[in-house]
């Protein structure tokens, strides 16, 4: 009956017999029928884990689990090579070594899709994650700069030359731009001036020469036949809960109790529990639309007796404040009574500097881009001049042709406010363009602009001590996690 309703809709708008025999077939389609698990002859995940995808996280959450569901986890095969293909021999080898794991083990190694029915070996169960490929190439070039990388990586070949000090300071823009031979991504490419994984399809395609050609359509198609075929699930944290709920309706031998991890519920993830809760701060950055929120809070305030403060003990218009002030403004805040929020437009502060509890940290983020060119056109709006007449009669105000002056104009005339240049400390118009400064704190690392180091910082803090940092780009989900945040007696 629905291929039939489906016939009629589709033929009159021109769809051949042929699309349409194609569509039915989809409308077919079941979970069940997705799921490559029942293809496999083995009770053994090969997890040939692509690089730079988050995959030690779920490495980490198999660990949690092996116990419980009686799993064996492996993380080094039969060979020890760092290429980037394998040969046949040494695929013959692998393959025959995973046939012959025991029930129950899960196999983790960088390497690619293994081909066993061509050595007439039973299949295993194939897991891997993927990651969009930008953030997945700029997560590589900054690993490799890490200290953490670096040290052990020198401590293995003390031998090694070093990289000057200049490599490690290059952000990935300016590497991009300077037309630097390890940013450069060529088409059909094979050799690599520097070595590196920026082919995330070869995991998927295989061993085979065709699969070495950097972003070849016939790699990219072989590497999509693989995963449609053999794979049970293909993953991404990019769409966590999905890829947890798939990996424990698919493979459930192996990842049952995967979404009751303790250290997956949400209580674990909230960062109230660490804080003073009784007192909040709302540390709001310019042009992330916090206002609307700020209304909001205002009328809230008489419904949850909520005591709202928006002027602190620091009357400040620097980026970053000194040592004795942030001490002032840590101790004002821990002073405050119980069931106040304070909104300012100012840095985190690290209250463990000073020994006391700290409160309760909420913000919002905008889209960056979005962000300056909102500041850009607030600062020409007429009410916003008359205000700054007001304010300051004795300065001077910009020509007329600057106020009227569009934010492309701006920037393709190179008019020093327009510039962006990264790890720049200081601006030739003062303005808020460092949304990760509201995050990073008020040390001097925080100030370059663009700065990696500085984001680096903005994300642990927001990790580790912020309870919710929510956008107006995302309002419903936001509005559900403040609700939800609340203080827990743990």
């Amino acid at each position: 009956m629905i291929v039939l309703n489906l016939k009629l809709l589709f033929i009159p708008y021109g769809i051949s017999q042929e699309h349409f025999y194609t569509a039915s077939l989809l409308v077919s389609l079941s979970s069940q029928r997705l799921n490559n698990t029942r293809n496999a002859q083995l009770d053994v995940i090969f997890f040939n884990r692509a690089a730079k995808v988050g995959s030690e996280a779920l490495m980490e959450l198999l660990l949690s689990i092996a116990q419980k569901n009686k799993l064996n986890i492996l993380t080094q095969g039969p060979l020890k090579v760092l290429t980037r293909t394998r040969t046949l021999k040494q695929q013959m080898k692998q393959a025959l070594w995973v046939s012959r794991l025991s029930p129950g083990t899960v196999y983790i190694e960088h390497c690619n899709w293994l081909n066993f029915t061509n050595f007439k070996l039973p299949l295993p169960i194939y897991v891997n994650l993927v990651r969009d490929p930008v953030e997945r190439v700029i997560s590589w070039y900054y690993y490799v700069r890490g200290a953490y990388r670096n040290a052990i990586f020198y401590h293995l070949f003390p031998h090694k030359p070093m990289q000057p000090e200049a490599w490690y300071k290059k952000s990935y823009n300016q590497c991009v731009r300077s037309g630097d031979e390890e940013c450069q991504y060529v088409p059909e490419s094979i050799q690599d001036t520097v070595a590196n994984y920026k082919r995330q399809t070869l995991f998927f395609c295989g061993d085979g020469w065709e699969c070495l050609p950097f972003d070849s359509p016939s790699a990219v198609q072989q590497a999509k036949r693989n995963v449609e075929r053999d794979y049970a699930v293909v993953g991404s944290w990019e769409d966590t809960n999905i890829t947890l709920a798939v990996l424990e309706a698919y493979i459930p031998r192996f990842f049952r109790h995967v979404q009751n991890l303790p250290q997956l519920r949400t209580l674990y993830l909230n960062n109230t529990r660490y804080s003073n809760n009784s007192i909040a701060v709302f540390n709001r950055p310019t042009r992330a639309l916090t206002e609307p929120l700020l209304h909001l809070l205002r009328e809230l305030s008489a419904i949850n007796d909520m005591n709202i403060v928006v002027n602190g003990p620091v009357r400040s218009m620097n980026r970053t404040r000194t040592i004795h002030q942030q001490a002032i403004e840590m101790k004002w805040i821990t002073d405050l009574e119980e069931g106040t929020l304070y909104m300012t437009h100012g840095n985190w502060l690290n209250f463990k500097d000073v020994e006391r509890l700290p409160p309760v940290w909420i913000s919002f983020v905008r889209d960056p881009v979005d962000r300056v060119i909102d500041n850009y056109y607030r600062k020409r709006r007429i009410e916003k001049r008359a205000i700054n007449r007001r304010f300051f009669p004795g300065l001077s105000q910009n020509p007329k042709a600057l106020s009227t002056q569009s934010f492309n104009d701006c920037v393709r005339s190179a008019n020093p406010e327009c510039q962006y240049i990264p790890n720049a400390m200081d601006d030739v118009v003062k303005d808020f363009r460092r949304q990760s400064l509201f995050f990073c704190g008020h040390d001097n690392d925080c100030l370059p602009f663009n700065s990696a180091y500085a984001i680096q910082i903005a994300k642990r803090n927001v990790e580790k001590e912020y309870a919710v940092v929510g956008t107006w780009e995302e309002i419903y989900i936001t509005l559900t996690v403040l609700e939800n945040a609340q203080p827990t007696d743990q």
